[in-house]
């Protein structure tokens, strides 16, 4: 699995794994737990499925995060990714653990750290994180502050700018959108690339892929925005790799 690839892996993961685990919570197309439907924005309720944060660079990376005092532990243990199975399953046999992963692009592996420092002193001292990401980053209409994003988007915004060729991936809890689930983020040195979230149309749910550009005089310009059928996805993901048992665990 190469670098790119990361997004649309952690797409699919997001379109069967999470979906499916969240799918009898989900009321008129709204998660709802036993205290109802959830709030968007904020995280003291959340939905059944896993977050992550994955950190994508070269193989210098981990030795610059711990030469930077960023992360403390004694790193090792690298296990290869050579395609979204492997990368399904590395994220399933790691769900309970909190933290961070880490990807090396040259040798396609990845580890987990216990925790990643939030404010690296690399980061410029002009950096405006809130610049990197849309108005309705946090809530579907935008009503709900972009202050409200957590520790771990913000280390995943802020890494591209205090490392060069970083690039950070998330599956992130926080409700969102119409259906309440996370949505999955792919952020670069010019702030959120690319999203997927969970709509309700018609009686079903769909995935919603957004795509963003940075624009002189505009900032963070929205350029796509596309409906993505969730039976689509689950058959680009050839079953016959993907034991029924890891789907619907």
């Amino acid at each position: 699995m190469e670098r790119k690839d990361i997004y649309n892996g952690l797409v699919g993961y997001h379109a069967t794994v999470s979906l499916d685990r969240c799918l009898s919570s989900l009321r008129g197309g709204v998660y709802h737990d036993s205290e109802g439907p959830l709030m968007e924005g904020f995280d003291r309720r959340a939905p059944a499925h896993n977050g992550f944060i994955i950190i994508a660079n070269g193989d210098t990376l981990v030795g610059k995060l711990k030469g930077a005092g960023m992360v403390f532990d004694d790193l090792g243990g690298f296990v290869p990714v050579r395609n979204r199975e492997s990368l399904f399953r590395y994220l399933e046999d790691n769900a309970h653990a909190d933290g961070a992963y880490i990807f090396n692009g040259v040798d396609r592996s990845i580890t987990r750290v216990s925790e990643v420092i939030n404010n690296p002193a690399s980061l410029p001292p002009e950096f405006d994180m809130f610049s990197m990401i849309p108005k309705d980053f946090v809530s579907y209409d935008g009503s709900v502050s972009n202050t409200n994003i957590g520790t771990k988007t913000r280390l995943a915004i802020r890494l591209p700018h205090a490392y060069e060729d970083t690039e950070t991936f998330q599956v992130k809890r926080s409700p969102y959108g119409p259906t309440r689930m996370g949505k999955v983020t792919h952020f670069t040195r010019d702030g959120l690339k690319e999203e997927f979230f969970f709509d309700y149309q018609g009686g079903e749910v769909v995935g919603v892929h957004r795509e963003y550009e940075r624009d002189e005089e505009r900032g963070l310009v929205r350029t796509l925005e596309k409906v993505v059928d969730i039976e689509t996805i689950r058959r680009e993901l050839e079953p016959a790799r993907y034991p029924a048992q890891l789907l619907a665990a």
